[in-house]
């Protein structure tokens, strides 16, 4: 039985939380460990229904489609300080996507970003301020988030943010789960990185496979306004051990899929050369929001046999928020094991996640498909 108290900052995606709290060793309803309630003026004010004194908290926060991140983060940091002020003896914040990952620059790191704040640098002050100790996320959006926690902690950043690496359970997914081929060292697949910052990610998972003669295919994207689709600019940067995609696998993997923009820029480029399969996998399924549906079906134009993607956004894995057509070929890599493993493995006993042995991937995560999936089908 776990000893230290997990709780939801949140009553949306709350089956969720209480999956990660199962598989960590926490009895009993998440919903009953603390009460997110609001008051008449919509005010959050928190409420430990169990005694957190001189324990560790996890406070596990997760963003959606109608989910206000603004509201999210004013939840983490009042839930965090009431745990604090009630004496708990650490606070970790448990956030599967850590919100305003990409605002990662200010302008006296980047000219560009003149006149903007510098987003994750307020958030992490805001959450030291609050008394939180530590994050626990995954698949960040780049490094520069660890040295901006390091800097307003005044600790290393690998003791302030963990994060979680999906790359080994999208490769055994990938390599004996779903239904892709590989033939000889892989020397019939192609993985492309969608930028610069995506190449540790994509070179992970190549290595996780173990597919030594696979090619690699980066390429380099501009955008003339941010964040709008058709503002995307797409040529290749950098390749390896590629002389050409006919019929050759494409695997294509990032860590977000937000409007779709610099995806399907790419599908085209690679469409036209006439590959063989192509599969997508995105960790982050923010996919613009509130439209998500729209997303998803524009996806399905990418010709992708099949689209994998992890749950951090847990509504992806709720069939209700799933395109009809996107059923058939979406798969959804359920995290719960791998956050609850985290927590007892890494977090209970201070051990960074790339300190701790992995566990067998297939340990780490369940598979959850809608029943009109073209491999539930067979």
């Amino acid at each position: 039985m776990l000893e230290s108290v997990i709780a939801t900052v949140s009553s949306t995606h709350s089956e969720f939380v209480q999956h990660v709290a199962d598989y960590a060793g926490q009895d009993g309803d998440i919903m009953n460990i603390m009460t997110p309630r609001k008051f008449s003026s919509k005010e959050f004010c928190p409420h430990f229904n169990v005694d957190v004194s001189g324990r560790k908290v996890y406070l596990i926060a997760t963003q959606g489609p109608y989910q206000n991140p603004q509201e999210m983060a004013m939840r983490i940091l009042l839930a965090g300080n009431a745990a604090k002020e009630n004496g708990a003896k650490h606070v970790t914040a448990v956030l599967t996507d850590h919100p305003y990952g990409r605002q990662d620059r200010g302008p006296q790191e980047d000219e560009k970003m003149k006149g903007q704040p510098h987003s994750i640098k307020a958030m992490a002050r805001a959450f030291c301020g609050a008394g939180i100790d530590r994050i626990l996320t995954m698949h960040m959006h780049s490094k520069r988030i660890k040295d901006v926690y390091a800097e307003v902690y005044g600790r290393p950043g690998e003791d302030v943010l963990y994060n979680i690496s999906p790359e080994c359970i999208v490769a055994d997914y990938l390599r004996h789960r779903s239904s892709m081929r590989v033939v000889e060292n892989g020397q019939n697949l192609v993985f492309i990185g969608v930028d610069k910052g995506s190449i540790p990610f994509v070179t992970n998972l190549m290595r996780q496979m173990d597919v030594p003669d696979a090619g690699l295919l980066v390429f380099k994207k501009t955008r003339a306004m941010p964040n709008k689709e058709n503002a995307v600019c797409i040529e290749t940067d950098y390749s390896w051990n590629v002389t050409t995609l006919e019929g050759k696998t494409i695997i294509i993997a990032d860590d977000i899929i937000d409007t779709g923009g610099t995806i399907r820029n790419i599908c085209g480029y690679i469409t036209r050369r006439k590959p063989g399969d192509l599969y997508l996998y995105f960790t982050h399924a923010v996919c613009a929001g509130e439209s998500y549906r729209d997303k998803q079906h524009d996806l399905l134009k990418t010709g992708a046999k099949e689209i994998i993607c992890a749950n951090t956004r847990p509504y992806i894995s709720d069939p209700d928020k799933q395109d009809y057509d996107f059923k058939a070929i979406a798969t959804v890599l359920c995290t719960e094991k791998m956050f609850a493993h985290a927590i007892r493995t890494c977090c209970e006993v201070n051990k960074a996640p790339e300190e701790v042995d992995v566990a067998p991937a297939e340990r780490l995560y369940d598979i959850k498909r809608s029943e009109r999936h073209f491999l539930e089908r067979k």
